[in-house]
């Protein structure tokens, strides 16, 4: 897992439960650009002086294409925060732009398909270029990759014991099965394992079409929820002993895998072997059956890094992992003042929220600190009612 140095939102989520970002997430110090068909470029992210770090974008410029006057124009635009057209794909947009295709294939696809999760034919180009104008083009710390040093959930594991201290219960084993509604108002839940709840207000966490199974059918929630187009991830872990890339991490250009990670430090310094991971996205795999073996990574990477030999792999299928970045899913995602208009006494919280954000973990994060009590008279009782 991954976040980005922009992700500001998630910062202040951690720093409400007492843990400071820093803790658990580490910057890398640049990355690798590989291909079978050029040489290795590594892009080292700039230290010291404001002014280096302001345009660290540059860092950029050693990619084939991408200082092109054509590529530096619709940078400076997307800058200035002159939006593309409404309903314009990404690809679209470059192609309008007549961005060169060796530019478009080292820089664009690896962006859209590690920030939006969805390939430039899809990507709505407003998102995009918003995304990028408030990480890489924000300069300094913004556009830096920070990789998770330990396991997410260990920045709340302070909440649960807030929750409990309060009076509450954590209750992971034991999934939502049914909201019982009075009209606009949620009246009661029953779970697979306790039985029937009632409550006084409900804040749901769940995945999209979790949510959308749960809210009445006449809801124009779950009517917008049912255009939301999901799309999962794939991630392998393996050992070789093969030294692949000289940086934290690379991208692959031109290769169903997108993204190398170098991750031998956590196996310690007397590690005898190196540990990476990969990540694929499901919109460069067409249907592939999802098989993620020993055999398609050593013949995929072979063709950039060589021939070489896989001792253990461990692969991972996240369903429905994020939503798609595409137009007519950016419109179906619902706002948290639309949730709070179609019902009395919930509220929601998820990456899929309309937040301008694309679905991550700093959406989810902003939808969160979006939340009020206003709309409640006594907000006395909520931290026992909920």
């Amino acid at each position: 897992h991954a976040a980005m140095g922009c992700y500001d939102n998630l910062r202040a989520s951690m720093a409400l439960c007492g843990v400071d970002m820093n803790d658990i997430f580490s910057p890398v110090s640049g990355m690798d650009f590989v291909s079978a068909d050029s040489a290795s470029t590594t892009v080292k992210y700039p230290k010291g002086n404001l002014f280096a770090k302001a345009l660290s974008v540059l860092s950029y410029a050693k990619i084939k294409g991408f200082a092109s006057a054509r590529n530096m124009a619709l940078l400076l635009e997307i800058k200035a925060a002159m939006m593309p057209r409404e309903g314009e794909t990404a690809a679209e947009l470059l192609r309008r732009k007549k961005i060169p295709e060796q530019t478009v294939k080292t820089f664009w696809l690896p962006f859209c398909v590690s920030a939006l999760n969805t390939k430039p034919e899809e990507a709505d180009a407003r998102l995009m270029a918003d995304t990028l104008r408030k990480s890489l083009l924000k300069g300094r710390e913004a556009g830096l990759l920070y990789l998770a040093k330990r396991p997410i959930a260990d920045a709340y594991e302070h909440f649960e014991v807030y929750v409990k201290a309060c009076g509450g219960s954590v209750n992971f084993g034991d999934s939502l099965s049914h909201i019982a509604f009075d009209g606009t108002r949620a009246a009661e839940i029953t779970t697979s394992k306790s039985g029937a709840h009632s409550f006084d207000y409900l804040l749901l966490a769940l995945p999209a079409k979790a949510t959308a199974r749960l809210l009445p059918k006449n809801s124009p929630i779950a009517e917008k929820l049912g255009s939301v187009r999901t799309t999962d991830i794939a991630n392998a872990y393996f050992t070789t002993d093969k030294k692949l890339i000289a940086s934290e991490y690379a991208c692959i250009v031109g290769s169903p895998i997108h993204w190398l990670f170098d991750l031998t430090g956590r196996l310690g310094d007397s590690a005898q072997k190196r540990l990476y991971s990969i990540t694929i996205s499901d919109v460069e795999m067409g249907g592939a059956g999802w098989e993620i073996s020993k055999d398609f990574i050593e013949r995929e990477l072979g063709k950039v890094f060589g021939k070489f030999e896989i001792q253990q792999v461990l692969p991972s299928l996240f369903r429905q992992a994020t939503i798609s970045a595409d137009s007519k899913t950016q419109s179906a995602r619902p706002r948290q003042s639309e949730i709070i208009g179609a019902f009395e006494n919930v509220n929601a919280v998820g990456d899929w929220l309309q937040t301008d954000l694309p679905c991550t973990m700093e959406s989810a994060a902003k939808s969160a600190l979006e939340v009020t009590f206003d709309r409640y008279e006594d907000t006395s009782r909520i931290s026992q009612h909920v």
